[in-house]
């Protein structure tokens, strides 16, 4: 090697070597021992990972602790860690002792010798596959890191219809019930839901209506839930989504309210029911023909 680069070579290792250990050098003796998080979350739902620290020290010890994904906002960006919560020596995220003893990730963590559990709440409102990365460090030194993953899937939509008949003097009424399923973890919130009654016949719209709906986890939620008891149809209490009345003669004055979806018809007319959720980059649909053939 040529005189010329021996120095500049020696100055790039010892920067390099100072480098390491002020990156890697002096500091406690503290580890991850362990992460646990939930494989899968839904949204809209809050859960927690739980650190476990382990102080090797024998005596206290402050970090601090840097935390990606943990939180994610409607625009897929993680929230930064100093807007993080954590908890310490609590089972519960509903303890009072959360309320007790919560701080912020931007503050640095005393851990005791031995092993410390830590507590920080997670959540998510835009579905994915999370790289939750936890780091460790001391006088912004890194001193150990480790990553959990956690599925957060959309919510599975379907929708269900029935129908049921009652007849009174000279009307055949029918009555069209809607239902929106989420058959996965994650809660579905306002899912826009249509209602177009279509005359069979002509092809004409006849009445449409539209819901703006939310179902739970792995639940179902009645579409329409208006009270129609005091119209005294059958035993009818809850509301459809949309009334069919068939006249055998003149069709009724009554306005059926605070039903909006009402048609009325005679004996040999036809309606087409259709109804379509669209939400979380799904859109499903169901029909029913009235009456039945």
């Amino acid at each position: 090697m040529r005189k010329e680069l021996v120095i500049p070579v020696l100055v790039i290792i010892i920067a390099a070597a100072v480098s390491m250990y002020w990156y890697y050098g002096d500091r406690d003796d503290v580890r991850i021992a362990d992460l646990d998080a939930p494989d899968r979350l839904g949204l809209h739902t809050a859960n927690r990972l739980s650190i476990t620290l382990l102080n090797n020290e024998s005596v206290p010890v402050n970090v601090n602790i840097d935390v990606k994904n943990a939180f994610v906002g409607k625009n897929g960006t993680s929230l930064p860690t100093s807007r993080t919560m954590i908890f310490k020596d609590s089972d519960s995220m509903n303890d009072l002792n959360y309320y007790q003893s919560k701080i912020s990730l931007a503050e640095e963590v005393t851990l005791m010798p031995g092993e410390n559990t830590i507590g920080i709440f997670l959540g998510y409102v835009v579905a994915g596959n999370y790289s939750v990365e936890v780091r460790i460090c001391q006088n912004e030194r890194l001193i150990d890191e480790g990553t959990v993953i956690i599925e957060v899937p959309l919510p599975e939509l379907s929708l269900q219809l029935e129908y049921e008949k009652a007849t009174i003097d000279d009307f055949d009424f029918y009555r069209v019930d809607g239902y929106l399923t989420n058959n996965e973890l994650s809660s579905a919130m306002h899912v826009a839901t249509k209602v177009t009654v279509t005359n069979d016949k002509t092809g004409e719209i006849v009445s449409t209506k539209t819901y703006n709906i939310g179902v739970i986890s792995y639940g179902t939620t009645l579409i329409s839930e208006w009270n129609i008891s005091h119209l005294n149809i059958s035993n009818w209490n809850d509301g459809p989504i949309t009334l069919v009345e068939f006249a055998h003669n003149e069709s009724s004055n009554v306005n059926y309210m605070p039903l909006t979806s009402v048609v009325k018809g005679k004996i040999g007319d036809v309606y087409r029911v259709n109804v379509t959720s669209t939400g979380y980059d799904q859109v499903v649909s169901a029909e029913i023909v009235m009456p039945p053939a």
